[in-house]
């Protein structure tokens, strides 16, 4: 269950760990990376050109 007000990135979670599980599931070769056309952070200027990282902590 996932529980959050409107517009606080609960679709952006859920997308997140989507793509996470295709990159795991596909290997991590650069030709499986770019087919999910990951749209990069665009509310910060300073950052829109930085890639982009995703932790999983067990």
């Amino acid at each position: 269950m996932l529980y959050g007000a409107n517009s606080s990135g609960k679709s952006n979670l859920i997308k997140a760990m989507s793509t996470m599980r295709n990159i795991v599931m596909t290997s991590i070769e650069k030709s499986s990376i770019s087919k999910n056309k990951v749209v990069p952070f665009l509310l910060n200027t300073e950052t829109e050109n930085s890639p982009s990282f995703l932790k999983l902590f067990f």
